[in-house]
């Protein structure tokens, strides 16, 4: 009985087993424990704190391990230290001008890695997913392998961990609602709109080593591209059309005025044309179609062809055509002639002016034996002036009609008005001006020619049977508008980017480009400049006082319009 309460009365503490415990903890190696100390502000902080750190251990573990208050400490000290520390692996270069800003230093053995395009959307999901796996799993990631998918990269990351050895794969662009990569699509749309060729587009894609997209990739974007390309591009003609008939106003007479030309798309033996027609005013191209060699194989016949679709198309939206004008195509002339009465046929002043000043070499120079008889002495000095004369006197007969109207008389009189300028082109240079315009320098009492007179009955019946043989005095009728076709020329320059004379295209891919120079030429044509540029000093000349005009090319708006209308469609859903 005594016994047994002295066993009762002893403490747990003074147990032999809480005893041998005490004794084993003091013989323990002290030397890998350690303590932080802390004054927490308030007790409830200290209580919070604590309870962080139980939430930690249970996080890391779970139910299955048990972790330590120096495994929490290791985990929020390497959290920590990722996010505001130096990347491991890597010493970032940073901009001491721009901080904030860290470069990655190239390394030798890294300048052929593969290339690819990102969206900013894909970064935030990729950041999104590091900071998710971090939070779960806490090992490091690594890039093990990286595809390209077309302009796009699909990167393979695993993790370090021993247990999970997590794996996830992340593109570098998001995806449409069809299946197709985002920055394949805009890459495609790019090349398209740029006029870049297929084979320039492989040969730069594959010496970058930024993946490429195939033939038949490209051939199954362009069917639903092209459609908006066409439909973007009448759509520009209808709205130049009314720009054109609206820029008249009251004075429009008998309809618009325009004026046309071909272009081949090769230098022999075109397989494609171009038959363009602009405005006068407004120098847009309100109607524009393509002649293969399916509808005719002659490609000199193109021309004549597309004129034809023209006024078949003008007849049937009842647009009037007042005045047409072209580079002097025979078969032109007499369809309008014989077949279109209400229209007026007119030639480009720079073509015929062009032939006149090689036909005028003829009677100012050649051998010796035939002076006096094909060509005389007192021409030679001429040459560039009466080809200067000829194109006076059409833009006189010009402002005739201007001032006194376009009816059939009026008409009659400014031919008559031509020839009787051409005449006295003789009489200017004989010395004799009575019949020269008022407003000629000639008539003024300053005037010295800078010419010798004609003095030779035999240089007087040359110089006239050359200026009445020409085309111009036989046929005035063409020539009293006094149009050019310079615009038109332009227009053919645009062409070439997008179709290039030395390469053979498809019907369809020719087609469709065309349609993008035709959206190009009327969103830029006769666009104002947009900056103002200063000369950059030049000591070897005297330094400019003023800065010259630059016209600069902006953004263009028809490309983001296709864009906009090719998501669209890509976006909706029947």
């Amino acid at each position: 009985m005594h016994s047994t309460q002295r066993e009762n009365s002893i403490r747990p503490s003074e147990t032999h087993e809480a005893i041998r415990e005490r004794n084993q903890r003091r013989t323990r190696d002290n030397s890998k424990r350690g303590s932080i100390d802390y004054a927490a502000p308030t007790a409830v902080a200290k209580a919070d704190l604590q309870t962080a750190f139980a939430s930690i251990r249970e996080l890391l573990g779970g139910r299955q391990h048990k972790f330590s208050n120096y495994d929490v400490l290791v985990e929020v000290t390497n959290f920590f230290l990722m996010r505001n520390g130096p990347a491991s692996g890597s010493d970032p270069v940073r901009n001491p001008e721009d901080d904030g800003h860290c470069f990655e230093a190239t390394d030798k053995n890294k300048t052929e890695d593969r290339m690819f395009l990102c969206t900013s959307s894909s970064v935030n999901n990729l950041v999104a997913r590091i900071e998710e796996h971090r939070r779960c799993c806490g090992a490091n990631l690594k890039c093990e392998r990286t595809n390209l998918i077309g302009h796009a990269g699909r990167l393979h990351f695993v993790c370090n961990s021993n247990d999970a050895k997590h794996r996830w794969t992340w593109y570098s662009s998001s995806t449409l609602p069809n299946g197709k990569l985002l920055v394949n699509y805009r890459m495609l749309h790019a090349v398209e709109t740029s006029g870049m060729l297929y084979a320039q587009y492989d040969a730069l894609c594959k010496a970058g080593n930024m993946g490429v997209l195939g033939k038949q990739y490209r051939k199954t974007f362009i069917s639903q591209y092209g459609p908006i390309v066409e439909r973007s591009a009448e759509e520009s003609r209808s709205d130049a059309l009314l720009e054109e008939i609206a820029f008249y106003g009251p004075e429009r007479r008998g309809g618009i005025e325009v004026m046309s030309d071909a272009r081949h798309a090769t230098r022999k033996n075109a397989k494609q044309s171009d038959i363009v027609f602009l405005g006068d005013r407004t120098h847009k191209c309100v109607y524009k179609t393509c002649v293969t060699r399916e509808d005719d194989t002659c490609s000199q016949r193109h021309e004549m062809a597309g004129v034809r679709r023209f006024y078949e198309w003008a007849d049937e939206n009842a647009v009037p055509v007042d005045i047409h004008a072209h580079d002097r195509n025979a078969s032109v002339n007499k369809f309008i002639r014989e077949e279109r009465p209400e229209t007026q046929n007119s030639n480009d002043t720079w073509h015929v002016t062009k032939q006149v000043g090689r036909e005028v070499k003829k009677i100012t120079s050649g051998a010796q034996r035939n002076h006096g008889k094909t060509w005389h002495a007192d021409l030679s000095d001429k040459g560039a002036s009466i080809k200067t004369h000829f194109y006076w006197c059409m833009k006189h007969a010009k402002t005739y009609m201007r001032e006194t109207g376009h009816d059939t008389n009026t008409r009659e009189e400014a031919c008559q008005i031509l020839r009787q300028r051409l005449d006295n082109i003789v009489n200017h240079y004989q010395g004799n001006h009575g019949e020269c315009h008022p407003t000629s320098g000639c008539r003024s009492g300053s005037y010295e020619p800078t010419w010798r007179l004609i003095r030779s009955p035999v240089a007087v019946r040359l110089l006239s049977n050359f200026i009445r043989s020409s085309v111009v005095y036989k046929q005035p009728e063409h020539f009293i508008d006094c149009k050019d076709t310079h615009y038109v020329e332009s227009y053919n320059n645009v062409v070439l980017v997008y179709t290039d004379k030395r390469v053979v295209l498809g019907n369809y891919t020719y087609k469709l480009r065309s349609d993008m120079a035709c959206l190009d030429w009327n969103e830029n044509v006769d666009r104002p400049a947009t900056s103002t540029v200063a000369p950059e000093p030049d000591h070897r000349r005297p330094r400019r006082q003023s800065g010259y005009r630059n016209t600069v090319r902006k953004t263009s708006q028809w490309k983001n319009r296709i864009w906009r209308e090719m998501m669209t469609s890509i976006f909706t859903i029947d």
